[in-house]
């Protein structure tokens, strides 16, 4: 009796172990799997050959921001898992406002499925060198509210797609703001090859080091609109490699970043403008195919969701890749100059149009002013007696902060706009500067 109990207590104890080390093997294997996260995106332009006006209504070859989103309203339906994301969120607010119908309402069922996604969060995409405080503030809060209000959440992850150069200042302004991460496309292509070659492109920023603030930095390490390897993927009839060559590529990429939980995004300047069915059928295809592939875990993802995803690996279950001595680094300067080639410097941009980028700083200047003296006539107790009038300051004050907004995109405050670009909005800033002016005059008389 007691061999018998012997020999079934050391059964039980090979099984446990037996099933210890299994799971020990299979949590290993899984830890060291590549979770590949591709993200399909769209970038806005404001400014560069056209106005935002232009843009808007539509440009041939080129594509239209209102496309983008009729685009995402009758194909994102059919592809639950994936998702579009953006950079700012004024186009959004045209089309919703010039445009609203059965199509926004559709919008609106697929924002809360968390399939169109927007991040930054500012009416454009900021100007991120020489930035004005009052100017950058502003734009990314009358955004943040109007996401808030709207769609119920403000972006904390932010992606500078194009922007040429990024100030430890603005860095700085993204912290205080709360936001967690930001990915840098745009970087000298020196200092991206040294980090190819640190495998350094995960580190923490701290602009300022007398004061605590740090904000997570990604820098993607193919530049931005240049993504050979998806899109030689892409044109299958003219496939020179296969879905394997793929999966290699990508374990070598995850070498460079943090945790084995790494990006692919894919897009472009008014991306999805066309119909998007075509490419989303072919990349779900392709993700299936990797999903056949051991120690490949792909999916559709967000960038959110992607940041997330590394925090939680690197923070909560420990960094588990093959360089388990990763650490994040501190980085406290700015990322100056920008030259993408040898032919190609960038930092004189920064100040090509001076006299322009100061018209639009000191309206942002009488701006801020007049909104000052707006808040305190509202924290008035007899300001209940004008309700009409406070409701219509408010309506020509947003008016011309979404002007401004649009102004403080990196290619039309930086100077980088076609000349007739320039010349159009410097007159809707007139025109803008003669309606604060009313607003001034009204408010003294109150």
């Amino acid at each position: 009796m007691n061999n018998f109990l012997n020999r079934s207590f050391l059964w039980s104890l090979f099984i446990l172990l037996f099933l210890v080390l299994a799971e020990a093997t299979f949590q290993s294997a899984q830890n060291n799997e590549t979770e590949l996260h591709v993200i399909f995106y769209t970038h806005s332009n404001y400014g560069g050959e056209h106005t935002a006006e232009e843009y808007l209504a539509g440009v041939l070859g080129v594509g239209s921001p209102g496309r983008v989103f009729d685009t995402a309203v009758h194909t994102l339906k059919n592809y639950p898992e994936a998702v579009i994301v953006t950079d700012s969120m004024g186009y959004l607010k045209m089309w919703m406002d010039r445009f609203f119908n059965s199509s926004t309402q559709v919008f609106f069922e697929i924002s809360n499925n968390s399939q169109f996604e927007v991040v930054n969060g500012g009416i454009s995409s900021p100007d991120e060198a020489c930035i004005h405080y009052d100017h950058l503030i502003e734009t990314f809060t009358i955004g943040h509210k109007w996401l808030k209000d709207i769609l119920g959440y403000h972006p904390q992850y932010a992606w500078s797609l194009e922007a040429a150069g990024h100030s430890k200042a603005y860095a700085w302004l993204l912290a205080k703001m709360g936001f967690n991460a930001i990915m840098l496309e745009k970087v000298h292509k020196n200092d991206r090859e040294a980090r190819k070659q640190r495998k350094e492109f995960n580190f923490l920023w701290q602009p300022i080091a007398q004061f605590d603030e740090k904000i997570y930095v990604e820098i993607a390490d193919y530049p931005y609109q240049r993504d050979l390897q998806f899109w030689r993927w892409y044109h299958a009839a003219r496939r020179e490699w296969s879905d394997r060559d793929y999966e290699v590529w990508t374990n070598e990429r995850k070498e460079l970043f943090l945790t084995n939980a790494i990006q692919h995004h894919i897009g472009g300047n008014f991306n999805f403008s066309f119909d998007a069915n075509p490419l989303l059928n072919d990349a779900q295809a392709w993700v299936n195919n990797l999903k056949t592939f051991s120690g490949l875990r792909p999916k559709f993802s967000s960038l959110s969701n992607y940041f997330k995803r590394v925090n939680k690996i690197y923070t909560k279950n420990g960094y588990a890749g093959t360089h388990p001595d990763k650490s994040l680094k501190i980085f406290k300067d700015d990322f100056f100059p920008l030259v993408t080639e040898k032919d190609e410097a960038w930092t004189g941009f920064y100040t090509t149009n001076s006299i322009f980028k100061g018209i639009v700083f000191s309206a942002a200047r009488y701006f801020t002013a007049l909104k000052n003296l707006y808040s305190k006539l509202i924290l008035k107790d007899q300001a209940a007696n004008w309700v009409e009038g406070i409701n219509n300051i408010w309506n020509e004050l947003w008016a011309v902060d979404e002007m401004l907004g649009i102004l403080a995109q990196h290619d039309v405050i930086s100077g980088t706009s076609a000349k007739r670009v320039n010349v159009e909005y410097l007159e809707m800033l007139s025109s803008k500067k003669f309606e604060l002016d009313k607003v001034s005059i009204y408010i003294q008389n109150l």
